[in-house]
């Protein structure tokens, strides 16, 4: 299998470390370094309720049946027994409801936009005239004619939204893909940092198998690679364009890692930063006008943005410590990243100009590497864990706020996802 190709986080590649140990040692102040250096950190736990259908569940109020108008605004009711309630015309915008059981329930007129129902018990649940918009539904368990949750025509879980995601393991490093939810995970390749096209039809991805870090472009079902860059020094991180038509990526073929951009078919390359100090991680905007990505060129790492051809490129974060690995949202609005300047590796939304930076995790764990959902109401993150032996990688996904976090993969494997489509 493929050695991971780069570095997770600064994109310096790991198959060949002697080329790079130089510019290696200067980022070992970087997260990558502190991951590897930080131990003992306390594992996360989803918080389950195991309260009855009375009482207070969280910031949910649940007296007995009948209730009219409550309010569960972004209630975790996750494995909640809420059986044969009568809940007229509640409020679950953003509630966690997973292993929630409803059966028999009464939600008529529900407002269930945002909300994570996977895995709950339906069987028998009255859904009349309720609210799906980006609702989290369970495949198939759904009263017959109702609409998907995600307030299209199709049914329940038939939009199949996917999330490539590479596995690292002591032979290698492997492109796999899964559903939203963790189910149906799937081999796809051998490789690292898969990046899905716009239209689906398609994976950018990094493989050694050519001898060194290059880019490839595949079929979503791992088949047809083709070598698109065809270069002696390493090219990484692929982003694709939102029109399909190009590729932004990581190269150090001008001696140093910069931003470049090619056609989908590798020609035409172009270097579009051109700085003695290091630039990686391209992130394309939704409306294609601008590039987000990873520098070093004001002294230490942080999210910079720019015009597609290099121009005009601005520091949004200017912070001190550590800023990485920034992911635009679907409506372009904000900016997810990695950061350090609270003292721990955590996930930060900000506003697209670099105000209003937000910790969305706010934990003592190590979380990285955010990706946003199509519908901009989910972020995947992969969570650094550490255990008894070597530190184990798992995706977890929230909402947009950080609220309803809980895991999607298992601790036995080292997984980061990378694309949602």
């Amino acid at each position: 299998m493929e050695s991971l190709g780069t570095d997770a986080m600064s994109g310096a590649p790991l198959a060949d470390r002697s080329r790079s140990r130089g510019r290696s040692r200067q980022r070992a102040v970087g997260i990558i370094a502190a991951i590897a250096l930080l131990s003992g950190i306390f594992i996360f736990a989803a918080n389950r309720s195991t309260k009855g259908a009375t009482g207070s569940l969280y910031s949910c109020d649940l007296d007995p049946a009948p209730n009219v108008d409550v309010d569960c605004v972004g209630a975790d009711l996750s494995g909640a027994n809420l059986r044969g309630l009568v809940l007229i015309r509640a409020n679950f915008n953003g509630a966690n409801l997973t292993n929630a059981d409803l059966r028999g329930s009464n939600l008529t007129e529900a407002d269930l936009t945002g909300a994570d129902l996977m895995d709950a018990d339906l069987t028998g649940a009255d859904l009349t005239d309720t609210t799906w918009s980006n609702t989290t539904c369970p495949d198939g368990s759904l009263q017959s004619g109702l609409e998907a949750c995600n307030g299209e025509t199709d049914r329940a879980g038939t939009r199949n939204e996917k999330i490539a995601f590479m596995i690292s393991e002591d032979s290698g490093t492997t492109i796999n893909s899964m559903n939203a939810d963790g189910t149906a995970a799937t081999f796809i390749s051998e490789g690292a940092t898969p990046a899905w096209s716009p239209n689906g039809e398609k994976i950018a991805f990094t493989s050694t198998r050519d001898g060194n870090d290059e880019i490839f472009v595949m079929n979503t079902d791992g088949s047809d690679p083709q070598n698109i860059t065809n270069n002696p020094q390493y090219d990484n991180f692929p982003s694709w364009s939102p029109n399909g038509e190009k590729i932004a990526f990581t190269s150090t073929r001008d001696g140093n890692e910069e931003i470049f951009v090619m056609n989908t078919d590798g020609s035409d390359p172009q270097n579009i930063t051109n700085s003695p100090e290091s630039d990686s991680r391209p992130s394309w905007s939704p409306n294609g006008e601008k590039i987000a990505f990873t520098s070093r060129r004001d002294g230490n790492e942080e999210i910079f943005v720019m015009n597609t051809d290099g121009s005009d490129p601005q520091n949004i974060t200017n912070s001190p410590e550590s800023d990485n690995l920034p992911s635009w949202s679907p409506n372009g609005e904000k900016i997810a990243f990695t950061s350090t300047r609270e003292g721990n590796i955590a996930i930060f939304v900000m506003s697209a100009d670099g105000s209003d930076p937000q910790n969305i995790t706010n934990n003592q764990d190590l979380d990285i590497f955010p990706v946003w959902s199509p519908n901009g109401q989910i972020i995947a993150f992969t969570k650094v864990i550490f255990g008894d032996s070597s530190p184990t990688l798992q995706i977890f996904r929230m909402n947009a706020d950080g609220s309803n976090s809980r895991p999607i993969t298992s601790t036995e494997t080292k997984a980061i996802a990378t694309s949602w489509r």
